[in-house]
């Protein structure tokens, strides 16, 4: 296979390149430049593609998409909004007892976020571990409680999984 140079690098590539190594330019069977190929027909064809009208494609559907964006307008999942409840912190205590089954639930997973709990783990806490509750969201049961362990990790339980301290 002999070794031909890019036109826009200039570096050294095999002929058989369908790009180049160096810099992605597309290569052609027939170097550019040449004014004529021959087709599978015999027939002469002039097909010399200086690519100056795929870029002026490609960057004009960028500029419609960067203009009108891609149709969805979703809150990213970190900026879910809901009302802020200001309280006084109070102090608690983990009990992972399911009166249920009458067994204990432990380690008990504490999610960043209640109602999005595919944002992923907070933490981990043990039953018995004292927690200071920062804020309740909901009513009824279950709802969410907001918490933070003593190594500083925040995050939301169902209500079931703190008692309040006295």
């Amino acid at each position: 296979m002999p070794i031909i140079n890019c036109p826009d690098c200039g570096k050294d590539i095999s002929d058989a390149a369908a790009t180049c190594i160096h810099c992605g330019r597309p290569m052609s069977k027939q170097p550019y430049g040449s004014e004529s190929a021959k087709a599978s027909n015999g027939q002469t064809s002039t097909s010399a593609c200086s690519c100056s009208g795929c870029f002026v494609v490609a960057v004009g559907f960028y500029l419609i998409l960067a203009l009108f964006g891609s149709g969805s307008r979703q809150t990213p999942a970190n900026q879910i909004n809901r009302p802020l409840t200001i309280q006084q912190s109070k102090t608690g205590t983990i009990t992972g007892y399911d009166s249920a089954t009458k067994t204990i639930i432990d380690p008990i997973i504490v999610y960043k976020d209640y109602e999005n709990r595919n944002l992923g783990l907070a933490c981990k806490v043990r039953h018995g571990e004292k927690v200071t509750i920062l804020e309740e969201m909901g009513t009824g049961t279950p709802h969410g409680v907001k918490i933070r362990t003593d190594s500083g990790a925040t995050g939301w339980v169902s209500n079931w999984f703190v008692k309040e301290d006295q």
